[in-house]
């Protein structure tokens, strides 16, 4: 648990881009990052706010992984997988998109979307994964500054638990790839910012060749 007296630092980024995400579809565990993405991730450990990073944690999934890895070497930590930040499970759904779903099983997709107990995909549901990700932010930091590469649905989760919201405030949360959220710790979680563009932030100046 966390210990109340501790100030902490949690930085939640969303893993580089996948083909998956572009064609809108619900990922499979083992989708990869792209490539360009995966080069954009590499530059993000010259940004001010990531310049201190005492861990990194990853979610294990391969684009979650690859994200951490193009990072860990330039930020000198080493990168330790963590099945708290998977992304939610969609079971029989992955690979399918919303659309595609809403065509042929709308039952099942308005059940999902209205109600966090539903699982018609038979995975996981938004209640199992609220209480995976809060169990996590119970445990999952500690004093300094921890880095989590992780999904757009944990992260969404996250905020909504912090804020305290209600379960439909997952879905007006919106989080996009290599994006990042600051929490901060000190007796109780806060939210800094959230999506933000990592990539827009600012960068040491360097000295003239």
């Amino acid at each position: 648990m966390t210990a109340p007296n501790v100030i902490g630092r949690l930085t939640l980024l969303a893993h580089a881009p996948t083909r998956a995400q572009r064609d809108a579809l619900f990922p499979r565990a083992d989708d990869a990052a792209e490539e360009a993405g995966l080069a954009q991730a590499a530059l993000l450990a010259e940004v001010r706010a990531l310049r201190k990073v005492d861990r990194l944690w990853t979610a294990p999934e391969t684009r979650a992984r690859q994200t951490a890895d193009a990072l860990a070497g330039a930020l000198g930590v080493e990168a330790h997988e963590d099945t708290g930040l998977a992304d939610l499970d969609v079971g029989a759904w992955q690979g399918r998109s919303l659309a595609d779903l809403s065509a042929h099983e709308a039952d099942a997709v308005g059940a999902w979307l209205g109600d966090p107990e539903a699982r018609p995909h038979g995975a996981e549901s938004l209640a199992q994964l609220r209480a995976r990700v809060a169990l996590w932010l119970e445990h999952g930091t500690a004093e300094g500054h921890t880095l989590a590469v992780t999904h757009p649905a944990v992260i969404r989760m996250a905020v909504a638990i912090v804020l305290e919201a209600p379960p439909r405030a997952f879905w007006r949360l919106d989080i996009v790839p290599l994006s990042l959220t600051d929490l901060r710790w000190h007796r109780r979680w806060a939210v800094r910012a959230t999506g933000v563009d990592a990539l827009t932030l600012p960068r040491p100046l360097r000295d003239p060749a």
